[in-house]
């Protein structure tokens, strides 16, 4: 099978389309070629992904197909965009590259897949849409995969392997290991300074009582006075084996998650980045979703897909206050069913389009 990436550059969404990719290549032969899409301008993205929402549908000709490609597109990425060559199925995540996507379906005659909804351009005009819990639509569609969490590049497999590798190389103690994933900011939640700062004194004292070892990362979101008072109690802190400050760039950003999920025993994960909770319960590793301060009194949908988490993963949502009693919990031997999102999602593109059972 050949299957044509599309990448609007932004490492998450890449991060989807990838985790799809691997595993089809891991059932079956996979030739993919990966293109990123850069647009001239803000305006002609928005009104390309407007259009494709009314014509998606159309027997568009192959000549206005290239000419809305060119009109939108940089002339260095309409020059990459492969509009001779033969793709059984092409993918994509996120927005901006949805339009393409139905554009190219056209001129070479590709099934069309996308990972979440993408905006205005909608759902109804693709082959497949794999969908999050959370973004499920109330009527059921053929077109549609229900997918729990976000696809992603994770496997227990490959974080097992890893920790093989880190082990042999490193030779850490054993000891019980904590890992944190901190996101922050977004329109529903914020993490306020008193809510970091009883974390970090749960968490090392929860390290002390168990001689265990703490790792920690934040993520661009993280506001700034977070990761001050995380520098400030972390950095000298024994038990704090890694700590890794994305707005400040101190310690190893690239590699801190695959790092954290491997050597970990237990992930805590704030709950406002879908994308880490779903890496997290992709990792065979025990997750708690952990609650952050809310913005609004607004419940988020992606609420919904946490649920289904717990449900199926056996991780725990909690509030700071509870953690300790949760961490203990945990520790006791609770049962752990990875996500397997971007396994199924891959199946189900092979069974739908390539006639594979």
């Amino acid at each position: 099978m050949k299957l044509l990436i599309l990448s609007d550059g932004k490492p998450g969404h890449l991060n989807q389309s990838l985790g799809i990719a691997e595993r089809m290549a891991e059932m079956t032969d996979v030739e993919y070629a990966l293109v990123e899409i850069r647009h001239k301008s803000k305006l002609r993205d928005d009104l390309l992904r407007v259009l494709m929402r009314f014509l998606g549908w159309a027997p568009i000709p192959h000549s206005l197909a290239r000419s809305l490609l060119i009109w939108s597109l940089t002339p260095e990425s309409a020059s990459e965009v492969p509009v001779n060559e033969e793709f059984d199925v092409i993918l994509s995540t996120g927005s901006s590259v949805a339009p393409v996507n139905l554009l190219l379906k056209k001129l070479i005659g590709s099934r069309s897949v996308v990972s979440l909804r993408p905006s205005p351009t909608g759902i109804a005009w693709f082959d497949l849409v794999v969908l999050p819990r959370h973004l499920w639509p109330k009527i059921r569609r053929r077109n549609i995969f229900r997918a729990v969490g976000v696809p992603n590049r994770v496997t227990p497999e490959s974080i097992s392997r890893l920790r093989e590798r880190i082990e042999r190389e490193m030779k850490p103690p054993p000891r019980p290991r904590i890992g944190v994933l901190m996101g922050g900011e977004d329109r529903y939640n914020t993490i306020r300074i008193e809510t970091a700062g009883k974390l970090i004194d749960t968490l090392v004292s929860i390290c002390r009582d168990l001689d265990g070892e703490l790792f920690l990362t934040t993520s661009r979101r993280t506001p700034d006075e977070v990761e001050r008072l995380l520098e400030e109690k972390l950095s000298a802190e024994p038990r704090c084996r890694m700590l890794a400050l994305a707005r400040r760039g101190k310690g190893d950003i690239k590699d801190a998650v695959p790092m954290i999920l491997a050597m970990c025993d237990l992930v805590i994960v704030t709950e406002d980045s879908l994308s880490m909770v779903s890496e997290a319960a992709s990792s065979g590793k025990k997750v708690i979703i952990l609650k952050i301060d809310r913005k609004t009194r607004r419940t988020p949908r992606r609420v919904k897909m946490y649920r289904e988490i717990c449900r199926r993963c056996g991780a725990i949502m909690c509030e700071v206050e509870e953690l300790r009693g949760k961490i203990l919990e945990l520790g006791r031997g609770a049962e752990v069913n990875p996500l397997r999102d971007s396994e199924e999602a891959a199946r189900e593109i092979l069974s739908r389009f390539a006639g594979w059972g």
